[in-house]
């Protein structure tokens, strides 16, 4: 089991790398298409009809991958009462079933992008000539990867101690 921990914390790991760098590859898309759109609508006078939508999809990857970048570090918002308040067995018990309760929600959605991806390919993204359905990419990949760290949230949490007591008291929610 330690093993199976240790692979899919590693498939983690990885995951966040390519996020991160997805993550910065996106930034820079917007600050530049906005610029340029900004220097060729209002300097030469000639606006690029792609840099407002390559901006837009640009975000888009920026809001899901990050998203699921700040989920592998537990870097999102948690409301810490709520720790404070239960003992560290108790708070364990909760943040894995939080866990369990992300992973089924997670996938749920990820199936649900399985059918909506191939009605988005038919349409196009006009000023960029690309499918709609790179739209769905990005939340696919956050749903996918989001899973898999919440599995291995779970995985460590049964493998850590006994019933599952973690010695993390603040990660979780």
């Amino acid at each position: 089991m330690r093993t199976l921990v240790r692979h899919a914390a590693r498939l983690d790991a990885g995951l966040g790398h390519i996020e991160q760098f997805i993550a910065i590859a996106c930034l820079i898309v917007i600050v530049v298409a906005t610029a340029l759109g900004v220097f060729f609508r209002y300097v030469l006078n000639d606006p690029l009809i792609w840099s407002n939508s390559a901006g837009i999809l640009a975000l888009m990857w920026l809001t899901f991958i990050g998203g699921s970048l700040l989920f592998k570090s537990d870097a999102h918002i948690n409301i810490s009462a709520i720790p404070s308040m239960l003992s560290p067995r108790a708070w364990s018990i909760l943040s894995t079933v939080f866990s369990v309760f992300i992973l089924i929600t997670v996938l749920l959605i990820a199936w649900q992008m399985l059918t909506l991806i191939p009605l988005q390919g038919r349409k196009q993204i006009e000023a960029l000539s690309l499918p709609r359905s790179v739209y769905g990419i990005p939340l696919m990949w956050a749903m996918l990867s989001i899973g898999v760290s919440a599995l291995v949230k779970i995985l460590k949490a049964m493998t850590d101690t006994p019933l599952g007591a973690s010695t993390n008291h603040t990660a979780g929610i």
